[in-house]
């Protein structure tokens, strides 16, 4: 995670080097696993950009405790890792400190963290919890594992921790939908206003957070591609035919520039007392921008969280068509039998789910000219699923679903006559996309039934009842 450096630690020249926190990082592990992980249950191990290779300056140490426990084990020991990861502590072991006393407490400010990769404490209140049980972990962690770069004794350690994390973490989509809002109800809290260097850290951390959401999103949508370092998951979001990826973009880019733009401004007024002001100039005027470009992107995220819309958002599918239309097997089973017994009207659903078209089977018969309800003038409908008017297959993902409506169609005339019952639109849906998937349904249900060999027969007249009067 990148940092923003007050102006003292600009003005005197504590920014570290890449080497330095390379080598840092490394004696930090073999420290770690000396003094610390003493059998094979525990294991500490570096991630983050140090490994990945896009590290800068501003950059930190990741540290992951990775555990083999057993469930008993677990048992045993859950209470008080639960305490621990709250903590920059391993069993004690400040790592934070350690790093600084590794360089000197007058040296380069260094900051290290650690995460337990592998944890099976759930705490919803915690703002950690979105970490440790996150999906993110998961595909980070798996990246590693398939890097060439990587020697391939520590890939495969890599691959057995991805393994592990696999046991306790859900990675499937509604699991990485349910981490991406526990995240944004972390991000929320973070977002206070910049007035001056001070908040120089919060705003380090808010800079932060438009990747870590598109990396969320980028395992959510599926598009990940070599690895998850900033450039390569804006990559992921470069897709035009998805909307809601443009809209990210367009906000993400800024807060990717500033991150360029302020190691320019800090490799120039590194140690130079005279240039603290144009640093500082520079945090204000241009850090409250950022703030700003990552709260559109929360906004953005959160939308489509509270409307249950976002699987549908980060789906790549044409949305200004029809592409396809799935009719149901055996659609004509009851159609010849209905007809026999003087049926001459049917209902068909429809559902637009992505760019597709789901048809439901013909319900709700009724013979015109029958009786009629007298409140309201219609027919009285019969047959199966009267119900099923508001019909919803198990294969219809709603979130995903951007309309829906029925057609009454009279078998009384050739070819048939359509009558639409109602159409709504749904989630993401439009008035133009309605229209579209009307006229899609309207000619499949003419060329259906234009293939029915059973002809209509108008049942004879029933005789009127005898009356006294």
């Amino acid at each position: 995670m990148s940092c923003i450096p007050s102006p003292d630690v600009v003005e005197s020249g504590r920014m570290p080097t890449v080497e330095l926190l390379q080598d840092v990082k490394d004696r930090l592990v073999q420290q770690l696993n000396e003094q610390f992980c003493t059998n094979s249950r525990y294991l500490v191990v570096p991630f983050g950009s140090l490994v990945r290779g896009d590290a800068t300056p501003r950059s930190d140490i990741d540290l992951g405790l990775a555990m083999a426990l057993s469930g008993e084990e677990w048992k045993a020991e859950a209470k008080y890792m639960h305490y621990q990861r709250l903590t920059p502590n391993i069993f004690g072991f400040d790592v934070k400190k350690m790093a600084q006393k590794m360089v000197g407490e007058d040296g380069p400010l260094v900051e290290a963290n650690y995460i337990d990769c592998v944890s099976q404490a759930k705490d919803d209140r915690s703002a950690f919890y979105s970490i440790r049980s996150s999906p993110t972990t998961y595909d980070h962690f798996g990246f590693f594992a398939r890097d060439p770069r990587i020697p391939m004794q520590q890939r495969e350690l890599y691959a057995s921790i991805q393994r592990e994390i696999a046991k306790f973490s859900q990675t499937s989509r509604p699991a990485r939908e349910r981490d991406i809002a526990a995240y944004l109800a972390v991000c929320c809290s973070r977002h206070v206003f910049i007035s001056n260097s001070v908040a120089a850290i919060t705003a380090g951390e808010i800079e932060n957070e438009g990747y870590h959401i598109l990396r969320k999103l980028a395992g959510l949508a599926k598009t990940f591609q070599n690895g998850d370092g900033k450039r390569e998951i804006r990559d992921c979001f470069t897709n035009t035919r998805v909307p809601f990826f443009v809209e990210l973009l367009g906000h993400f880019d800024p807060i990717l520039q500033f991150g360029y733009d302020i190691e320019e401004v800090i490799a120039e007024c590194l140690g130079i007392e005279s240039k603290r002001q144009q640093y500082e100039t520079f945090v204000r005027e241009r850090g409250e921008p950022m703030i700003r470009e990552a709260g559109e992107i929360l906004r953005l995220v959160k939308r489509h969280i509270d409307q249950r819309t976002l699987l549908d958002a980060v789906e790549d599918y044409d949305r200004e068509g029809i592409s396809n239309m799935v009719v149901p097997e055996r659609f004509f089973d009851k159609i010849p039998e209905w007809i026999a017994e003087g049926d001459n009207c049917f209902t068909v659903s429809w559902a637009v789910v992505g760019n597709e078209v789901i048809l439901s089977r013909p319900y709700a018969t009724y013979t015109h000219g029958a009786a009629c309800d007298s409140r309201t003038g219609e027919p009285y409908k019969r047959g199966i699923g009267w119900g099923d008017k508001y019909w919803w297959p198990k294969t219809i993902n709603r979130r995903r679903m951007n309309g829906h409506g029925s057609y009454e169609i009279d078998l009384r005339q050739s070819p048939p006559t359509l009558k639409s019952e109602y159409a709504f639109r749904e989630n993401n849906g439009t008035d133009e996309l309605l229209g579209r998937a009307q006229k899609a349904v309207e000619t499949k249900l003419l060329e259906l039934f234009a293939s029915l060999n059973v002809a209509y027969i108008e049942p004879p007249p029933k005789p009127k009842p005898h009356s006294f009067w």
